[in-house]
């Protein structure tokens, strides 16, 4: 049986690099909804017959616009004409981390029973699969000794958490404690994890990432959907191209290589340099671009100033800086005149 792995869409109206469409609908959720569509025709097209999700429908907690919801209830009507899915909920859809009520509670059952949204701790079977699922635990701890209490008394063939897991996030994400490791020996089946954006396996453990980016800290990264088969045990990512990328420029580029509709952030230190690139950006036809102006202060933090008399600390400051050379004078003379 073939499986379709998809996690964090992170549905929601954004305000930031986003446009109104003329049917009233909010560009950047047309782009989830469209990321989402593919990967379901493309799972479809090769045989999925059921739809894994781990976590993290919607982007906003505790706060969900009708007009979001209304269109991803839909988009879950069409995805159930077409396979069966089981739901997990992710810290995005929870109201509060003490369990209670989702966002996706209402698309248990649906569909004539073809949704499942796997409220607590629990397994259903989907052919002679065993799917089992954890909604997302805020206590590490906590989520350790369920997830082994849980894998002992139901021995899942696929587990669907949505939790971090140490080596699979983005670069700098300090370790939460869940390891490949404690996954695997605690588990015996495959499991499949959301909550961190980039697809990564290791093992037999599965970190679905996002189907789309979301932000400029998914710059650079693929997106996408996993198939799982359980006849060859092969997990196989499949990266999805129809959706903006976030991309940085430096002001440089005379001719910058960009997709129409991408997210375009420009870092310069001259605002002239930024929006005459802004306006070639939005000529290419870009979804969005902003400038960034960014001070320098590299060769400030490339050296230190000794502790001295505040007079002192300020003249050596402005030795380090080549373009405060031509106002230094009038700068002390400010300094004389306010702390004099």
């Amino acid at each position: 049986m073939k499986f379709l792995l998809i996690s964090d869409s992170h549905f929601h109206a954004y305000k930031s690099h986003a446009s109104i469409l003329e049917d009233g609908s909010n560009s950047r959720f047309i782009d989830i909804k469209q990321a989402w569509e593919e990967a379901v025709k493309d799972g479809w097209g090769k045989g999925c017959e059921c739809l894994l999700f781990s976590g993290d429908m919607f982007h906003t907690r505790g706060v969900l616009k009708p007009s979001v919801f209304n269109e991803v209830f839909k988009l879950m009507a069409w995805t159930a004409e077409r396979m069966r899915i089981i739901l997990v909920a992710g810290n995005h859809d929870m109201e509060a981390f003490q369990g209670g009520h989702t966002a996706i509670d209402t698309f248990d059952g649906l569909a004539n029973g073809n949704i499942d949204v796997i409220k607590a701790p629990c397994c259903t079977m989907v052919g002679d699969i065993k799917v089992g699922g954890i909604p997302y635990i805020h206590d590490i701890d906590e989520f350790k000794r369920v997830f082994v209490a849980f894998s002992n008394e139901n021995t899942p063939d696929i587990t669907l958490i949505h939790q971090g897991v140490d080596g699979f996030g983005p670069a700098g994400m300090p370790d939460c404690g869940i390891t490949v490791n404690f996954l695997q020996e605690n588990n015996g089946g495959m499991i499949v994890a959301g909550h961190y954006h980039d697809p990564k396996v290791e093992g037999r453990v599965v970190m679905c990432g996002a189907p789309c980016q979301h932000s400029f800290s998914d710059e650079g990264s693929e997106r996408g959907y996993w198939i799982y088969d359980t006849e060859t045990s092969k997990r196989q990512f499949y990266p999805l191209y129809i959706t903006p990328e976030f991309i940085t420029l430096d002001g440089t580029e005379k001719k910058p290589d960009i997709a129409k509709g991408s997210i375009i952030r420009i870092k310069t230190s001259d605002a002239k340099v930024g929006e005459k690139m802004k306006e070639k950006c939005i000529k290419a036809g870009v979804g969005s671009a902003v400038v960034v102006l960014e001070r320098k202060f590299a060769t400030a933090h490339d050296k230190t100033i000794p502790i001295n008399t505040p007079k002192k600390m300020l003249i050596d400051y402005l030795e380090l800086m080549p373009e405060y050379s031509e106002d230094k004078g009038p700068l002390l003379a400010l300094y004389e005149k306010v702390c004099g």
